[in-house]
């Protein structure tokens, strides 16, 4: 008997819903304080805002990336002890670092340290450190595979990052399946909040080569209208070259080797041992054939992967959701993909007898709408003979163990528990595949997500195998043995999360023309990505006040400057409104910013209107701002022909103003605790504005937390 303790219920690191930059205002003012410049940002060290990753590692290379909090030249120095001895230079006055060492043995360990000057940013530690890509084509090695990942939640992924620091023998790599942001990356620093914090103390030493996924495909509000902005994405239409036209933050944060015919970021391949790696890379359906025909046919390659955001093999495990190649990829061993939040094995499959892998691991509610048409009480994992061979709703990574010509897969819940496993053998130049049998599964109830009423029942309530003791805690009746993680798995008492700092500006003086302005709104935006409600403190909102009243003071001196930037249609739409939120600041002390404020809540642009709206009647109480805000929605979701920027009825997405208004800014500004599911199912704006009418007198400011709350 083994008892299984998975109550990993830590206070949530963060919350599991972004707002949007269309927020970026009313999610300010929701916590607003004001702190004072300090001159100490001026004199202190330079410090790093996001801590050394490993990217496009070969034999004899290795990339290091890293950002820092000041605009400043940095070099690494790196040596096979950690007495170091050689440098390489990232000379550029510079936020975001990156710098490719070569001439490196391969399969070889260096260790490194980085400095700024004659600041060392980081420590002489020997974690820090990196191994070149073995090309001996008979030396083992391993590799982890995860996707969709971008959501830092304390009983999914962060228990995952602690099991993949875990992992024997360590992996030599990771591969990412995309959405390494689960939320919209609008800037580049989304990744330090939903990635790099977590897994801050693996990326060091551990090369990670993600794809993109629709999630990372996100950039500016302004692009929806550009016609060539995949901002609905449909699968297969994506273009890498977009990318990089729109200045895409995944390929500013993640570097690529461009080794595909364009030398564009994707898609991308890379060589390990005696295996191949190709990557689509979010370049879309049928990209990366070409390149996979040409490296799966190379000398001494004896496995071959492709992974993708999207695309796998035809006919594999969920119905509705297969996105796959026809004719499937040429020799291909395994691919795996994500996009849907499950997990899912299937059968070999055409004539080089691939296997397919959903490798969703976050686990989060998203997806079980894929089962629902399959799972049945006498089919309870949807399987479907000889194309699928496992299903499953749960947090997970896959660990993959290549040795010569075997090849053994395990898939881990975070508790080091094997849930689902492989083996491939082509020794003797045959190729036996076997999985784990079906009655074999442990099925443990305590990591299903997101089910369904009926898989509740089948995999939870019923489950055979498992007896509940209460308090999260589970008894293991099954007869089938157990397979576990051979050794401990060590739980941080706190997670890492990502260190916020605002970058210096020395010898700073107020912008004395429009163009100086410009460039202080648009570095003041690059850092306020985001400040989603949910996920920003006290110190940090107060970081943005700061900084505002640092750049243009407290007077009204920058106000004529600030209303021609919030007026320049030519700006990106996060500096417009950056623009007008240091309006907000200023309208604290001076009647002319108010004045300005009432203004804009009158503009003809959703975004600007909702914005000057929502900074009158959080941040002063304005309720009858409110009001105005409320009575021109109602005029526009009956205007003909329709507002193209007020589809009130139609579900959106993300990308959406009215989405985000639908789903986040309304159950905040009114203090409601609404529980809204990833299906889409949610009050319509018609029935917000129906709310707001019937309610409007029992509404009352409150500001201490600068929203509204019901009263009797």
């Amino acid at each position: 008997m083994s008892h299984e303790n998975d109550q990993l219920v830590r206070p949530r690191i963060l919350a599991g819903w972004t707002t949007g930059l269309l927020l970026l205002i009313v999610s300010v003012s929701s916590q607003w304080w004001a702190t004072g410049y300090s001159q100490e940002e001026q004199t202190s060290p330079i410090r790093l805002l996001r801590h050394p990753y490993l990217q496009k590692g070969t034999g004899h290379s290795m990339g290091i990336a890293w950002m820092i909090d000041d605009d400043q030249p940095c070099s690494v120095e790196y040596g096979l002890t950690r007495e170091l001895g050689q440098v390489v230079q990232s000379g550029k006055s510079q936020r975001m670092h990156f710098v490719e060492i070569t001439g490196l043995e391969p399969d070889t360990r260096y260790y490194y340290r980085i400095r700024s000057g004659k600041t060392w940013l980081t420590p002489s530690d020997e974690s820090y450190h990196f191994n070149t890509h073995a090309t001996d084509v008979r030396r083992p090695f391993s590799f982890v595979v995860l996707g969709d990942s971008g959501q830092p939640e304390p009983g999914d992924q962060c228990p995952l990052a602690d099991l993949l620091r875990s992992l024997h023998p360590k992996p030599d790599f990771i591969i990412h399946t995309g959405d390494v942001s689960q939320r919209w990356a609008l800037d580049e620093a989304e990744y330090d909040l939903l990635a790099f914090g977590v897994y801050r103390d693996t990326l060091r030493n551990t090369p990670f080569y993600p794809t993109q996924g629709n999630h990372d495909w996100v950039t500016d509000w302004e692009h929806g209208l550009d016609p060539l902005y995949p901002r609905y994405i449909a699968p297969g239409r994506l273009d890498s070259r977009l990318t990089e036209r729109f200045d895409m933050p995944f390929w500013r944060v993640f570097q690529s080797p461009r080794d595909n015919a364009d030398e564009t970021v994707a898609p991308f391949s890379f060589r390990y041992g005696n295996a191949m790696f190709v990557c689509e890379g979010g370049a879309g359906r049928g990209a990366g054939r070409s390149l996979a025909e040409k490296r799966f046919a190379e000398a001494g390659v004896t496995w071959r992967f492709f992974y993708s955001h999207y695309f796998g093999l035809a006919g594999n495990a969920v119905p509705g959701g297969d996105l796959g190649w026809k004719p499937p990829l040429p020799q291909c061993d395994l691919t795996f993909r994500g996009h849907i939040h499950v997990y899912s094995r299937s059968a070999p499959y055409g004539p080089h007898q691939s296997v397919d892998l959903l490798v969703g691991c976050s686990g989060s509610s998203i997806g079980s709408s894929y089962f629902e048409s399959v799972v049945t009480p006498q089919n309870p994992h949807g399987l479907r003979p000889g194309i699928t061979e496992w299903n499953e709703k749960c947090p997970h990574l896959i660990h993959v163990l290549v040795d010569g010509e075997k090849l053994s897969l395990k898939s881990y819940y975070p508790d080091g528990l094997v849930f689902d496993s492989l083996v491939i053998d082509k020794s003797g130049g045959k190729k036996k595949i076997v999985g784990m049998a079906s009655d074999s599964h442990p099925v443990h109830p305590a990591w299903q997500r997101g089910l369904t009423p009926l898989m509740r029942r089948l995999w939870v309530d019923e489950n055979p195998r498992w007896k509940s003791l209460g308090s999260g805690l589970w008894e293991y009746t099954g007869q089938e043995p157990l397979e576990r993680l051979g050794r401990p798995i060590a739980r941080r008492s706190r997670y890492i999360e990502p260190r916020l700092v605002v970058p210096r500006r020395r010898n700073h003086k107020t912008p004395a023309n429009l163009q100086e302005a410009g460039k202080a709104i648009a570095q003041l935006m690059d850092i306020h990505y985001r400040l989603g409600r949910h996920e920003w403190d006290r110190a940090t909102q107060g970081f943005f006040e700061d900084r505002v009243r640092h750049v243009f003071g407290a007077g009204e001196a920058s106000l004529p400057l600030l209303v021609q930037l919030v007026d320049d249609e030519s700006l990106p739409v996060k500096q417009r409104l950056g623009a007008l939120g240091s309006i907000g600041v200023l309208a604290r002390s001076s009647r002319g910013a108010r004045q300005q404020l009432v203004k804009f809540s009158d503009s003809s642009d959703f975004n600007l209107r909702f914005s000057a709206c929502i900074i009158r009647a959080c941040w002063f109480g304005e309720s009858q701002a409110l009001g105005e805000l409320i009575a021109w929605m109602k005029r526009e979701s009956g205007r003909k022909p329709p507002n193209p920027q007020f589809r009130v009825d139609t579900p959106g997405h993300y990308g959406n103003p009215i989405f985000v208004l639908r789903r986040f800014t309304f159950p905040a500004l009114f203090s409601l605790d609404r529980k809204i599911d990833d299906s889409g199912k949610m009050l319509t704006i018609g029935e917000w504005i129906a709310f707001y009418e019937k309610n409007k007198h029992r509404l009352r400011y409150v500001p201490g937390e600068q929203r509204y709350k019901l009263v009797q």
